[in-house]
C-alpha cells in the first residue's frame, strides 16, 4: 500500500470503531508529497500546519501502517508530545486500534524503553535524552557506572525512525525546550532522519529558521499548507461558515457564564482555578461542574475525564474550570469560552475548545489581566504575553477581535508580529552527542555541567509528590510553600528535607534520578482531596 491507501485504511479502522473522521486535505497533501519524496530518495522535513481538532494523529497512524510491510524508508515512528497526560491518552487510543504495535516511554514510566514498537509515544524530555545516548530507563545505572545504559542502541533506535513532533508550539514557547529542540533537530538532520513538525501556530520567522537548517543538510523542506495557501475540505467548509464573537473584557470569569449552556473557563494558574471553582460551587447555578488542573492524581484525573465523556454524551449543560492542561489532548467543545489572556499560541489552542464540532457560532471572552501588573503574565514570559495583548488590542475594534480561530490564515499575521524577533539558539553539545567515542557516562558528565550553568536543560522539571501511592506533579514554588507551612513533614526518599535541599533535588531529577517526595498522612489529608486536587491553605 502507498501512504494514501494507508491513510484511507486508518479512516476505515476509526469508522468501524465509531470514530468517523472525514478526509483531511492537509494530511492527504502531506502524505502524497511524502510518497514522492521517499520514492525519489529525498529526505523529508515537513511543517504540517493543521488547525486544532483536525485529527493530526491519523498522520502517524498512516506512517505506522506504511512501515509494517516495508521498513526500508524508516523502521518505525516516534510521536513526540509535550505533556505526560496527553501521552497516556494518545497511547490508550492508538493501542485500542493497533494493539501491541504501540508503546510509550516517559522519564519514569515505560512500555517501550528502547523505542522498538512500530509507534511509540514519548515526551520531548525523554526523546532528547534517548537521542543523547541517555536511556531514561537505565540512567541510574549509568550514573552509578554499572552499565553504559544501552547508549548506542537507544540512539540508533531514534535515528532509524520517522520523528513526529506534535503540538510543537508548546516546545517553541519555552526557552529551555526550544534550545534543546533545535539541538535535537541539528543531530537528526545530520543523519537524514525523516522529520515532521505539526502545529497550528508556527510563525513564519520560526519556519524560516527551520528551513535554513533543513536546506543546509540537503532535505526536501515543505510547509503544508504554505502560509498564503487556501485549503478546501469538509473541515474548512464547516469552519468557515461559523461565526465567532471574541470580546476583550475585564471582570471576574463567573460574570460571563451563561446558564443552560456548556461553559469552559480557562485560567493560567492552579490556585486561581481552585478559587474560582470554589466560588462557583457556592453559586446557585444549575449545571454540572468540573475542575481540571495538573495537580490531581492519575486516578482522579481519569475519573474527571470519564465524567466529562459522560456529560458530553448526555447533552446536559455543564461548566468546566480548568488551567492550560485543557489546551491539548482534551476533545471537548464549549458554547461559551471564558479565558485568561495568554500568549497567542495558547489562546488559539484554548479557542479550539469552543464551537469545535457542528455548532454554527462560538462565543469567547478574553479576560484582560492587566490590573494584576507584573503578575498578569504568570506563568508565561512577560515579553510574549505583553506583545500578544498589544497586538490583539491593535487588531480589535470596540474590544472585539474579528477572526476565526480555526482558520490559520486569519490569525497568522498576528503570530508573525508577536514571534518575529524571538529566536533561540541550540545548545553547544551536538559534537558530544555525535561523537562515537563518547559513551553514556561521558555525555552525562557534560550534561551535569550544562545544568549547573543554566539551572535546567529542557525545562523546569516538575517534582513528583507521592500521595496515597500516586504521584502528583508540583513546582518548586509549591514545595517551598509546603515546607513553610509544614516544616519537617516533607520527605525525599524517606529522609526529611528543608528548603536548602530543593536545588539539589531538582538537579538530580533533571538528570533522571528517581526522587520520591512524600509527606506525613495528616498533612496529605489537609492538602489533597478528590474535589480540588492538591491545594494549599487559603486557596
Amino acid at each position: 500500500m502507498n501512504l494514501i491507501d494507508c491513510y484511507r485504511e486508518v479512516l476505515g479502522i476509526l469508522e468501524r470503531q465509531g470514530k468517523k473522521i472525514g478526509r483531511r486535505a492537509i494530511l492527504e497533501t502531506a502524505l502524497k508529497s511524502l510518497q514522492e519524496d521517499l520514492e525519489s530518495e529525498r529526505k523529508p522535513f515537513y511543517i504540517i500546519r493543521a488547525p486544532t481538532g483536525y485529527g493530526k494523529t491519523t498522520f502517524s497512524y498512516s506512517l505506522l501502517l506504511f512501515s509494517l510491510p516495508d521498513n526500508s524508508y524508516f523502521e518505525k515512528i516516534i510521536h513526540v508530545l509535550p505533556m505526560r497526560s496527553i501521552i497516556e491518552d494518545a497511547y490508550k487510543s492508538a493501542s485500542s486500534l493497533f494493539g501491541c504495535n504501540v508503546g510509550y516511554q516517559m522519564m519514569d514510566s515505560s512500555r517501550d524503553p528502547f523505542l522498538l514498537r512500530h509507534l511509540t509515544f514519548t515526551t520531548v524530555d525523554t526523546f532528547t535524552y534517548d537521542l543523547m545516548k541517555l536511556n531514561t530507563a537505565k540512567i541510574w545505572e549509568i550514573e552509578s557506572h554499572k552499565r553504559h545504559g544501552y547508549d548506542y542502541f537507544t540512539q540508533a533506535s531514534v535515528l532509524l525512525s520517522a520523528i513526529v513532533f506534535d503540538e510543537a508550539h508548546t516546545i517553541l514557547e519555552n526557552k529551555y525546550m526550544a534550545g534543546a529542540f533545535l539541538t535535537v533537530l541539528n543531530v537528526l538532520l545530520k543523519f537524514g532522519t525523516p522529520i515532521f513538525v505539526m502545529t497550528a501556530t508556527i510563525s513564519s520567522g520560526y519556519a524560516k529558521q527551520l528551513k535554513k537548517r533543513a536546506k543546509d543538510e540537503g532535505y526536501a523542506f515543505r510547509i503544508i499548507p504554505e502560509f498564503n495557501e487556501e485549503i478546501e475540505d469538509d473541515f474548512f467548509k464547516r469552519e468557515r461558515n461559523k461565526k465567532f464573537k471574541i470580546r476583550i473584557v475585564k471582570g471576574h470569569p463567573l460574570e460571563f457564564i451563561e446558564e443552560g449552556k456548556i461553559n469552559l473557563i480557562v485560567v493560567n494558574r492552579v490556585d486561581r482555578a481552585i478559587k474560582i471553582y470554589k466560588e462557583l460551587e457556592k453559586r446557585d447555578v444549575r449545571s454540572e461542574k468540573l475542575l481540571i488542573h495538573g495537580r490531581f492524581k492519575s486516578s482522579d484525573r481519569n475519573r474527571i475525564m470519564d465524567k466529562l465523556i459522560e456529560l458530553k454524551k448526555s447533552g446536559i449543560p455543564y461548566i468546566i474550570v480548568s488551567t492550560q492542561v485543557i489546551e491539548a489532548g482534551v476533545d471537548m467543545s464549549s458554547d461559551v469560552l471564558i479565558t485568561d489572556f495568554a500568549p497567542l499560541s495558547s489562546l488559539i489552542q484554548r479557542m479550539g475548545r469552543n464551537a469545535r464540532y457542528e455548532e454554527e457560532e462560538g462565543k469567547i471572552y478574553l479576560i484582560d489581566l492587566s490590573y494584576l501588573g507584573k503578575k498578569a503574565s504568570l506563568p508565561y514570559s512577560n515579553d510574549v504575553f505583553d506583545l500578544t495583548l498589544r497586538v490583539i488590542k491593535e487588531n480589535s475594534k470596540d474590544d472585539e477581535l474579528n477572526i476565526n480561530p480555526r482558520i490559520p490564515r486569519e490569525y497568522q499575521f498576528m503570530l508573525d508580529k508577536i514571534y518575529r524577533n524571538i529566536m533561540y539558539k541550540s545548545y553547544n553539545i551536538e559534537d558530544i552527542i555525535l561523537n562515537p567515542f563518547y559513551r553514556a557516562e561521558d555525555v552525562l558528565r557534560e550534561l551535569k555541567e550544562e545544568i549547573k550553568k543554566k539551572g535546567a536543560f529542557l525545562r523546569e522539571y516538575p517534582l513528583l509528590l507521592t500521595i496515597n501511592g500516586e504521584d502528583v506533579p508540583i513546582s518548586e514554588y509549591i514545595l517551598k510553600k509546603l515546607l513553610d507551612i509544614y516544616p519537617g513533614s516533607i520527605y525525599c526518599n524517606g529522609k526529611p528535607i528543608s528548603k536548602e535541599d530543593i536545588k539539589r533535588i531538582k538537579r538530580e531529577v533533571a538528570l533522571g534520578k528517581k526522587r520520591v517526595l512524600s509527606l506525613e498522612d495528616n498533612v496529605a489529608r489537609k492538602i489533597y482531596n478528590d474535589r480540588f486536587g492538591l491545594h494549599l491553605e487559603g486557596q
